[in-house]
C-alpha cells in the first residue's frame, strides 16, 4: 500500500509540533512545525545520529513547552522519538514525555 501525494501532504499538516534537537548550542529546542518552542534545562549537546542531539543524564535533563492549547491532547495521538540508551534498560523508571 502506497500513499497519495495528497495524503502525504494530509498527513504532514496533521503534525502540530516537531523537535530536532539540531541547535547545537542554544538553550531553546525550536519547534519545526508549531509555536511550542522548548526550554533545554541542564542537558548538553553531543553528536546524533543526524547532526547533534541533546544527552541527558536523566537525573535533571529536560526540555520543557509551555501549555498551550495546541498541544492539549484529549484524544489520541502519537509520539515518536529516537532514544539511544547507554545503559541496561532492565531497570527502566523514566520518563520519555510527562505532562504535568
Amino acid at each position: 500500500m502506497s500513499l497519495t501525494n495528497t495524503e502525504i501532504e494530509d498527513l504532514n499538516n496533521a503534525v502540530v509540533s516537531a523537535w530536532n534537537f539540531d541547535e547545537w548550542s542554544w538553550t531553546t529546542a525550536f519547534d519545526e512545525k508549531g509555536s511550542n518552542d522548548g526550554s533545554i534545562s541542564w542537558s548538553t549537546w553531543t553528536t546524533g545520529k543526524i547532526d547533534s542531539a541533546l544527552d541527558f543524564d536523566w537525573t535533571d535533563d529536560y526540555v520543557s513547552v509551555t501549555n498551550n492549547t495546541d498541544i492539549n491532547v484529549t484524544k489520541n495521538f502519537t509520539l515518536n522519538a529516537w532514544v539511544n540508551f547507554t545503559w541496561s534498560t532492565s531497570s527502566w523508571k523514566y520518563s520519555i514525555i510527562s505532562k504535568l
